[in-house]
Protein backbone atom coordinates (compact mmCIF):
# COMPACT_ATOMS: atom_id res chain seq x y z
CA UNK A 1 0.00 0.00 0.00
CA UNK A 2 1.37 3.38 -0.97
CA UNK A 3 0.73 6.54 0.47
CA UNK A 4 0.78 10.24 -0.65
CA UNK A 5 0.56 13.47 0.83
CA UNK A 6 2.88 16.78 1.65
CA UNK A 7 4.82 16.17 -1.64
CA UNK A 8 6.40 12.61 -0.24
CA UNK A 9 5.64 9.31 -0.72
CA UNK A 10 5.08 6.68 1.89
CA UNK A 11 4.60 2.72 1.46
CA UNK A 12 4.21 -0.08 4.20
CA UNK A 13 6.43 -1.63 1.61
CA UNK A 14 9.62 -1.44 -0.14
CA UNK A 15 8.79 -0.08 -3.89
CA UNK A 16 10.77 -2.29 -6.35
CA UNK A 17 11.76 -0.61 -9.36
CA UNK A 18 13.19 -2.74 -12.52
CA UNK A 19 14.69 -0.03 -14.57
CA UNK A 20 15.22 3.45 -14.91
CA UNK A 21 12.33 4.71 -16.56
CA UNK A 22 10.50 3.16 -14.02
CA UNK A 23 11.73 5.41 -11.30
CA UNK A 24 11.49 8.41 -13.87
CA UNK A 25 8.04 7.67 -14.63
CA UNK A 26 7.45 7.58 -10.24
CA UNK A 27 8.94 10.91 -9.74
CA UNK A 28 7.07 12.68 -12.61
CA UNK A 29 4.20 11.66 -11.65
CA UNK A 30 4.57 12.68 -7.99
CA UNK A 31 6.33 15.89 -8.78
CA UNK A 32 4.31 18.67 -7.43
CA UNK A 33 6.70 21.20 -8.89
CA UNK A 34 6.45 20.08 -12.77
CA UNK A 35 3.07 19.53 -12.06
CA UNK A 36 2.18 22.81 -11.78
CA UNK A 37 4.30 24.00 -14.47
CA UNK A 38 2.96 21.75 -16.93
CA UNK A 39 -0.66 22.92 -15.39
CA UNK A 40 0.16 26.36 -15.73
CA UNK A 41 1.80 26.11 -19.13
CA UNK A 42 -0.97 24.29 -20.65
CA UNK A 43 -3.71 27.31 -18.72
CA UNK A 44 -1.69 29.79 -20.35
CA UNK A 45 -1.32 28.28 -24.06
CA UNK A 46 -5.14 28.07 -23.64
CA UNK A 47 -6.15 31.46 -22.15
CA UNK A 48 -3.50 32.66 -25.36
CA UNK A 49 -5.88 30.46 -27.37
CA UNK A 50 -8.75 32.07 -26.62
CA UNK A 51 -7.90 35.50 -26.27
CA UNK A 52 -9.88 36.93 -28.61
CA UNK A 53 -11.25 40.35 -26.83
CA UNK A 54 -9.09 42.86 -28.74
CA UNK A 55 -10.51 41.61 -31.98
CA UNK A 56 -14.45 42.32 -30.45
CA UNK A 57 -15.96 45.21 -30.47
CA UNK A 58 -15.47 47.69 -26.87
CA UNK A 59 -18.62 47.96 -25.40
CA UNK A 60 -19.33 51.06 -23.35
CA UNK A 61 -22.76 52.22 -20.85
CA UNK A 62 -22.80 55.36 -19.01
CA UNK A 63 -25.05 57.33 -16.94
CA UNK A 64 -24.95 60.57 -15.90
CA UNK A 65 -27.33 63.10 -14.41
CA UNK A 66 -26.65 66.71 -14.26
CA UNK A 67 -28.72 69.43 -12.04
CA UNK A 68 -28.82 73.45 -12.56
CA UNK A 69 -29.49 76.05 -10.14
CA UNK A 70 -29.96 79.40 -10.92
CA UNK A 71 -31.58 82.78 -9.06
CA UNK A 72 -34.00 84.00 -11.27
CA UNK A 73 -35.06 81.00 -12.98
CA UNK A 74 -36.70 77.54 -12.21
CA UNK A 75 -33.60 74.66 -11.14
CA UNK A 76 -33.53 72.47 -13.88
CA UNK A 77 -32.19 68.73 -14.31
CA UNK A 78 -30.92 66.49 -17.24
CA UNK A 79 -30.66 62.49 -17.04
CA UNK A 80 -28.68 60.87 -20.08
CA UNK A 81 -28.26 57.37 -20.82
CA UNK A 82 -25.33 56.44 -23.26
CA UNK A 83 -24.17 52.98 -24.99
CA UNK A 84 -20.98 53.09 -27.61
CA UNK A 85 -19.75 50.16 -29.45
CA UNK A 86 -16.49 50.66 -30.65
CA UNK A 87 -15.03 48.00 -33.12
CA UNK A 88 -11.76 48.08 -35.00
CA UNK A 89 -11.68 47.37 -38.77
CA UNK A 90 -8.19 47.41 -39.68
CA UNK A 91 -4.58 48.35 -38.23
CA UNK A 92 -2.16 46.49 -41.07
CA UNK A 93 -2.38 43.24 -38.84
CA UNK A 94 -1.04 44.50 -35.94
CA UNK A 95 -3.23 43.24 -33.16
CA UNK A 96 -3.47 39.73 -35.22
CA UNK A 97 0.10 40.06 -34.57
CA UNK A 98 0.14 40.72 -31.04
CA UNK A 99 -2.17 38.06 -30.44
CA UNK A 100 0.06 35.93 -32.51
CA UNK A 101 3.00 37.20 -30.14
CA UNK A 102 1.36 35.70 -27.28
CA UNK A 103 0.47 32.48 -28.40
CA UNK A 104 4.57 32.10 -28.90
CA UNK A 105 5.29 32.95 -25.78
CA UNK A 106 2.71 30.63 -24.38
CA UNK A 107 4.04 28.02 -25.99
CA UNK A 108 7.70 28.98 -25.05
CA UNK A 109 6.05 28.29 -21.75
CA UNK A 110 5.12 25.01 -22.39
CA UNK A 111 8.26 24.24 -24.28
CA UNK A 112 10.23 25.24 -21.29
CA UNK A 113 8.13 22.79 -19.13
CA UNK A 114 9.77 20.12 -21.08
CA UNK A 115 12.86 21.14 -21.14
CA UNK A 116 12.73 20.86 -17.25
CA UNK A 117 11.39 17.59 -17.25
CA UNK A 118 14.45 15.92 -19.68
CA UNK A 119 16.52 17.57 -17.43
CA UNK A 120 14.90 15.57 -14.13
CA UNK A 121 14.67 13.05 -16.04
CA UNK A 122 18.56 13.07 -16.66
CA UNK A 123 19.09 13.96 -13.45
CA UNK A 124 17.13 10.73 -12.01
CA UNK A 125 18.80 8.99 -14.49
CA UNK A 126 22.72 9.87 -13.45
CA UNK A 127 21.48 9.07 -9.87
CA UNK A 128 20.41 5.56 -10.85
CA UNK A 129 23.01 4.71 -12.61
CA UNK A 130 25.87 5.95 -10.21
CA UNK A 131 23.45 3.91 -7.18
CA UNK A 132 23.88 0.64 -9.91
CA UNK A 133 27.55 1.03 -9.72
CA UNK A 134 27.98 1.35 -6.40
CA UNK A 135 25.75 -1.91 -5.90
CA UNK A 136 27.97 -3.77 -8.32
CA UNK A 137 31.43 -2.54 -7.09
CA UNK A 138 30.28 -3.61 -3.37
CA UNK A 139 29.46 -6.98 -4.73
CA UNK A 140 33.00 -7.39 -6.36
CA UNK A 141 34.81 -6.01 -3.40
CA UNK A 142 33.09 -7.99 -0.71
CA UNK A 143 34.09 -11.00 -3.11
CA UNK A 144 37.33 -10.07 -3.02
CA UNK A 145 37.24 -9.26 0.51
CA UNK A 146 36.00 -12.83 1.80
CA UNK A 147 38.33 -14.26 -0.05
CA UNK A 148 41.06 -12.57 1.48
CA UNK A 149 39.81 -13.31 4.82
CA UNK A 150 39.90 -16.99 4.15
CA UNK A 151 43.37 -16.92 2.98
CA UNK A 152 44.17 -14.89 5.88
CA UNK A 153 42.85 -17.67 8.46
CA UNK A 154 45.31 -19.88 6.77
CA UNK A 155 48.36 -17.84 6.55
CA UNK A 156 47.62 -17.40 10.65
CA UNK A 157 47.96 -20.93 10.88
CA UNK A 158 51.23 -20.87 8.78
CA UNK A 159 52.52 -17.95 10.63
CA UNK A 160 51.85 -20.25 13.95
CA UNK A 161 53.49 -23.05 12.52
CA UNK A 162 56.60 -20.65 11.33
CA UNK A 163 56.06 -21.18 7.84
CA UNK A 164 55.61 -17.83 6.93
CA UNK A 165 57.67 -14.85 8.13
CA UNK A 166 56.05 -12.70 10.59
CA UNK A 167 56.45 -9.53 8.33
CA UNK A 168 55.24 -11.16 5.45
CA UNK A 169 51.86 -12.32 8.10
CA UNK A 170 51.00 -8.42 9.06
CA UNK A 171 51.94 -7.03 5.32
CA UNK A 172 48.46 -9.16 4.18
CA UNK A 173 47.15 -8.08 7.45
CA UNK A 174 47.43 -4.54 6.46
CA UNK A 175 46.02 -5.36 3.16
CA UNK A 176 43.00 -6.80 4.20
CA UNK A 177 42.24 -3.96 6.57
CA UNK A 178 42.47 -1.57 4.01
CA UNK A 179 39.95 -3.77 1.60
CA UNK A 180 38.10 -3.72 4.76
CA UNK A 181 37.80 0.30 4.80
CA UNK A 182 37.59 0.35 0.89
CA UNK A 183 34.44 -1.69 1.66
CA UNK A 184 33.30 0.30 4.18
CA UNK A 185 33.85 2.87 2.34
CA UNK A 186 31.64 1.78 -0.65
CA UNK A 187 29.07 0.94 1.48
CA UNK A 188 28.31 4.73 2.72
CA UNK A 189 28.28 5.37 -0.64
CA UNK A 190 26.00 2.90 -1.90
CA UNK A 191 23.47 4.21 1.11
CA UNK A 192 24.00 7.71 0.55
CA UNK A 193 23.22 7.07 -3.28
CA UNK A 194 20.10 5.68 -2.04
CA UNK A 195 18.86 8.16 0.29
CA UNK A 196 19.84 10.88 -2.30
CA UNK A 197 17.41 9.17 -5.12
CA UNK A 198 14.37 8.85 -2.92
CA UNK A 199 14.60 12.24 -1.53
CA UNK A 200 14.88 13.43 -5.52
CA UNK A 201 12.22 11.17 -6.29
CA UNK A 202 10.05 12.23 -3.54
CA UNK A 203 10.02 9.12 -1.28
CA UNK A 204 10.37 9.04 2.35
CA UNK A 205 14.07 8.70 3.63
CA UNK A 206 12.81 5.58 5.42
CA UNK A 207 10.73 3.89 3.35
CA UNK A 208 12.27 0.77 1.13
CA UNK A 209 13.99 1.19 -2.08
CA UNK A 210 15.23 -1.90 -3.90
CA UNK A 211 16.15 -2.51 -7.69
CA UNK A 212 15.29 -5.93 -9.09
CA UNK A 213 17.81 -8.08 -11.31
CA UNK A 214 16.75 -6.78 -13.92
CA UNK A 215 17.24 -2.98 -13.55
CA UNK A 216 20.82 -4.56 -12.06
CA UNK A 217 21.98 -6.05 -15.83
CA UNK A 218 20.02 -3.65 -18.03
CA UNK A 219 20.81 -4.71 -21.82
CA UNK A 220 23.91 -2.66 -23.27
CA UNK A 221 23.62 -1.75 -26.83
CA UNK A 222 26.91 -2.22 -28.45
CA UNK A 223 26.96 0.37 -31.18
CA UNK A 224 29.04 3.00 -32.55
CA UNK A 225 26.79 6.16 -33.99
CA UNK A 226 29.04 8.48 -34.83
CA UNK A 227 28.82 7.15 -38.54
CA UNK A 228 24.49 8.61 -38.47
CA UNK A 229 25.92 11.88 -37.72
CA UNK A 230 23.81 13.62 -40.53
CA UNK A 231 20.71 11.64 -40.15
CA UNK A 232 21.15 12.23 -35.84
CA UNK A 233 21.49 15.83 -36.13
CA UNK A 234 18.55 16.78 -38.20
CA UNK A 235 16.37 14.95 -35.20
CA UNK A 236 18.45 16.73 -32.38
CA UNK A 237 18.20 20.12 -34.04
CA UNK A 238 14.56 20.04 -34.54
CA UNK A 239 13.86 18.05 -31.39
CA UNK A 240 16.32 21.00 -29.52
CA UNK A 241 14.26 23.20 -27.17
CA UNK A 242 17.27 25.56 -26.81
CA UNK A 243 17.19 26.28 -30.68
CA UNK A 244 13.48 26.10 -30.41
CA UNK A 245 13.40 28.60 -28.11
CA UNK A 246 16.08 30.98 -30.35
CA UNK A 247 14.38 30.41 -32.94
CA UNK A 248 10.73 31.77 -31.52
CA UNK A 249 12.97 34.67 -30.15
CA UNK A 250 14.38 35.44 -34.10
CA UNK A 251 11.02 35.10 -35.09
CA UNK A 252 9.70 37.10 -32.43
CA UNK A 253 12.07 39.96 -32.57
CA UNK A 254 11.00 39.99 -36.54
CA UNK A 255 7.30 40.22 -36.23
CA UNK A 256 8.06 43.52 -33.75
CA UNK A 257 10.16 45.21 -35.77
CA UNK A 258 7.34 44.94 -38.61
CA UNK A 259 5.21 46.39 -36.19
CA UNK A 260 7.14 49.31 -35.84
CA UNK A 261 7.07 49.44 -39.98
CA UNK A 262 3.40 49.15 -39.85
CA UNK A 263 2.79 52.12 -37.49
CA UNK A 264 2.97 54.55 -40.71
CA UNK A 265 -0.50 52.84 -41.25
CA UNK A 266 -3.42 54.15 -39.95
CA UNK A 267 -5.62 52.34 -37.47
CA UNK A 268 -9.55 52.26 -38.66
CA UNK A 269 -12.47 51.80 -35.89
CA UNK A 270 -16.08 52.83 -36.46
CA UNK A 271 -18.00 53.99 -33.58
CA UNK A 272 -21.70 53.55 -33.04
CA UNK A 273 -23.51 55.07 -29.76
CA UNK A 274 -27.05 55.83 -28.57
CA UNK A 275 -27.83 58.17 -26.22
CA UNK A 276 -31.22 58.75 -24.00
CA UNK A 277 -31.61 62.10 -22.62
CA UNK A 278 -34.34 63.93 -20.61
CA UNK A 279 -35.48 65.66 -17.53
CA UNK A 280 -36.88 62.29 -15.94
CA UNK A 281 -37.35 58.59 -16.34
CA UNK A 282 -38.48 57.10 -18.73
CA UNK A 283 -36.18 59.18 -20.93
CA UNK A 284 -38.11 59.96 -24.54
CA UNK A 285 -35.09 61.92 -25.98
CA UNK A 286 -33.15 59.23 -28.24
CA UNK A 287 -30.27 60.22 -30.69
CA UNK A 288 -27.69 58.26 -32.36
CA UNK A 289 -23.93 58.97 -33.62
CA UNK A 290 -21.85 56.98 -35.82
CA UNK A 291 -18.15 57.87 -35.92
CA UNK A 292 -15.00 56.96 -37.92
CA UNK A 293 -11.84 56.89 -35.80
CA UNK A 294 -8.06 57.15 -38.34
CA UNK A 295 -5.21 56.92 -35.79
CA UNK A 296 -1.92 57.69 -37.61
CA UNK A 297 0.57 56.26 -34.69
CA UNK A 298 3.68 56.84 -36.66
CA UNK A 299 6.94 58.72 -35.76
CA UNK A 300 7.28 61.96 -37.35
CA UNK A 301 3.61 63.27 -37.43
CA UNK A 302 0.94 60.89 -35.24
CA UNK A 303 -2.57 62.39 -36.25
CA UNK A 304 -6.11 61.12 -35.49
CA UNK A 305 -9.26 62.52 -37.35
CA UNK A 306 -12.63 61.25 -36.72
CA UNK A 307 -15.63 62.50 -39.07
CA UNK A 308 -18.78 62.04 -37.25
CA UNK A 309 -22.76 61.70 -37.81
CA UNK A 310 -25.06 62.81 -35.66
CA UNK A 311 -28.75 60.93 -36.48
CA UNK A 312 -32.22 61.39 -35.36
CA UNK A 313 -35.11 59.10 -35.99
CA UNK A 314 -35.66 59.60 -39.91
CA UNK A 315 -33.13 62.27 -40.96
CA UNK A 316 -28.89 63.20 -40.45
CA UNK A 317 -29.27 66.17 -37.93
CA UNK A 318 -25.45 67.40 -38.02
CA UNK A 319 -22.27 66.12 -38.69
CA UNK A 320 -18.29 67.08 -37.37
CA UNK A 321 -14.91 66.73 -37.91
CA UNK A 322 -12.09 66.51 -35.55
CA UNK A 323 -8.67 66.33 -36.23
CA UNK A 324 -5.06 66.95 -34.13
CA UNK A 325 -1.80 66.32 -35.00
CA UNK A 326 1.58 65.90 -32.99
CA UNK A 327 4.59 67.41 -34.24
CA UNK A 328 8.07 65.41 -33.97
CA UNK A 329 7.10 63.87 -30.87
CA UNK A 330 10.37 62.03 -30.59
CA UNK A 331 14.03 62.94 -32.27
CA UNK A 332 15.36 59.92 -32.29
CA UNK A 333 12.83 57.94 -34.39
CA UNK A 334 15.52 57.53 -37.30
CA UNK A 335 18.07 55.87 -34.69
CA UNK A 336 15.48 53.95 -33.29
CA UNK A 337 14.81 51.93 -36.31
CA UNK A 338 18.22 51.58 -37.19
CA UNK A 339 18.48 49.78 -33.21
CA UNK A 340 16.08 47.81 -34.38
CA UNK A 341 17.43 46.34 -37.63
CA UNK A 342 20.76 46.21 -36.26
CA UNK A 343 19.03 44.40 -33.22
CA UNK A 344 17.44 41.76 -35.72
CA UNK A 345 20.37 41.20 -37.65
CA UNK A 346 22.15 40.31 -34.48
CA UNK A 347 19.74 38.03 -33.58
CA UNK A 348 20.04 36.45 -37.18
CA UNK A 349 23.60 36.06 -36.88
CA UNK A 350 23.53 34.71 -33.24
CA UNK A 351 20.76 32.30 -34.31
CA UNK A 352 23.46 30.85 -36.90
CA UNK A 353 26.36 30.85 -34.22
CA UNK A 354 24.06 28.99 -32.20
CA UNK A 355 23.48 26.19 -34.91
CA UNK A 356 26.92 25.91 -35.64
CA UNK A 357 27.49 25.62 -32.07
CA UNK A 358 25.24 22.92 -31.59
CA UNK A 359 26.16 20.80 -34.35
CA UNK A 360 30.02 21.29 -33.21
CA UNK A 361 28.59 19.73 -29.48
CA UNK A 362 26.53 17.24 -30.91
CA UNK A 363 28.92 15.95 -32.58
CA UNK A 364 31.66 15.48 -29.59
CA UNK A 365 28.62 14.26 -27.67
CA UNK A 366 28.52 10.90 -30.56
CA UNK A 367 32.43 10.76 -30.18
CA UNK A 368 32.31 10.25 -26.82
CA UNK A 369 29.94 7.62 -26.67
CA UNK A 370 31.89 5.88 -29.43
CA UNK A 371 34.97 6.42 -27.39
CA UNK A 372 33.30 5.04 -24.22
CA UNK A 373 32.74 1.96 -26.60
CA UNK A 374 36.22 1.55 -27.72
CA UNK A 375 37.29 1.77 -23.94
CA UNK A 376 35.00 -0.63 -23.22
CA UNK A 377 36.85 -3.12 -25.83
CA UNK A 378 39.91 -2.60 -24.30
CA UNK A 379 39.03 -2.75 -20.91
CA UNK A 380 37.23 -6.45 -21.27
CA UNK A 381 40.15 -7.37 -23.49
CA UNK A 382 42.30 -6.19 -20.57
CA UNK A 383 39.79 -7.96 -18.10
CA UNK A 384 40.12 -11.33 -20.05
CA UNK A 385 44.26 -11.30 -20.02
CA UNK A 386 44.27 -10.28 -16.12
CA UNK A 387 41.59 -13.45 -14.98
CA UNK A 388 44.67 -15.70 -17.23
CA UNK A 389 47.10 -13.94 -15.56
CA UNK A 390 45.59 -14.33 -12.06
CA UNK A 391 44.82 -17.71 -13.11
CA UNK A 392 48.60 -18.61 -13.14
CA UNK A 393 49.36 -16.35 -10.23
CA UNK A 394 46.96 -18.79 -7.81
CA UNK A 395 49.04 -21.47 -8.94
CA UNK A 396 52.47 -19.76 -8.59
CA UNK A 397 50.97 -18.91 -5.06
CA UNK A 398 50.20 -22.25 -4.11
CA UNK A 399 53.63 -23.88 -5.19
CA UNK A 400 55.39 -20.54 -3.16
CA UNK A 401 56.51 -19.08 -5.74
CA UNK A 402 55.45 -15.73 -5.43
CA UNK A 403 54.20 -13.99 -1.96
CA UNK A 404 50.55 -14.91 -0.97
CA UNK A 405 50.27 -10.60 -0.67
CA UNK A 406 51.17 -10.73 -4.74
CA UNK A 407 48.31 -12.63 -5.62
CA UNK A 408 46.24 -10.44 -3.60
CA UNK A 409 46.99 -7.75 -5.25
CA UNK A 410 46.53 -9.31 -8.51
CA UNK A 411 43.08 -9.83 -7.30
CA UNK A 412 42.49 -6.42 -6.24
CA UNK A 413 43.60 -5.45 -9.49
CA UNK A 414 41.54 -7.68 -11.44
CA UNK A 415 38.65 -6.63 -9.57
CA UNK A 416 39.48 -2.84 -9.87
CA UNK A 417 39.07 -3.70 -13.88
CA UNK A 418 35.58 -5.47 -13.61
CA UNK A 419 34.13 -2.13 -11.39
CA UNK A 420 36.35 0.00 -14.38
CA UNK A 421 33.96 -2.21 -16.83
CA UNK A 422 31.32 -1.84 -14.92
CA UNK A 423 31.55 2.32 -14.95
CA UNK A 424 31.78 2.17 -18.39
CA UNK A 425 28.84 -0.03 -19.09
CA UNK A 426 26.59 2.84 -16.54
CA UNK A 427 28.45 5.26 -18.81
CA UNK A 428 27.46 4.16 -22.29
CA UNK A 429 23.52 3.47 -20.69
CA UNK A 430 23.88 6.99 -19.06
CA UNK A 431 25.16 8.32 -22.39
CA UNK A 432 22.77 6.53 -24.99
CA UNK A 433 19.57 7.42 -22.45
CA UNK A 434 20.86 11.10 -22.43
CA UNK A 435 21.13 11.37 -26.33
CA UNK A 436 17.28 9.45 -26.88
CA UNK A 437 16.18 12.44 -24.34
CA UNK A 438 18.03 14.49 -26.72
CA UNK A 439 16.46 13.36 -30.04
CA UNK A 440 13.21 13.18 -28.63
CA UNK A 441 12.94 9.71 -27.50
CA UNK A 442 14.34 8.05 -31.11
CA UNK A 443 15.66 4.85 -30.67
CA UNK A 444 19.50 4.97 -31.91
Amino acid sequence: MIFICPGKVFSSEPLIFNNSDEVIGFAIANSKDLNFQKILSLEGMKREKWNIRSFLPAITLSYSQNDNISLYAPDTRNKSINASATQLIFDGGKTFLEHELAKINALFAYQNYEKNVENFALKIEEMFRELVLYKKSLEIKKNVYSNALKRKDILSKQYELGQITRSDFFDYEISVLELYLDLQKFGRNLQESYRNLKNYIGMNPEMGLEISDTGMNETIIIKKISENFEDLYLIYANSNLDLKSQRINFEYQKKMERLNLIQTLPNISLQCSMDFSGKAFPLTEPSFMVKLIFSMNNDIFPMNYSPSMNLEIGRINGTGENMDVTVLPSSTFVSDRRIAKIQTEQSMWELTESEKNLKENFRRLLYAHDDLIDDLDVQTKLLNAMEKKLNIEEIRAKNGEIKELDLLDAQIEFANCEIRIEELKNQILLARKNLKIQLNGYEI
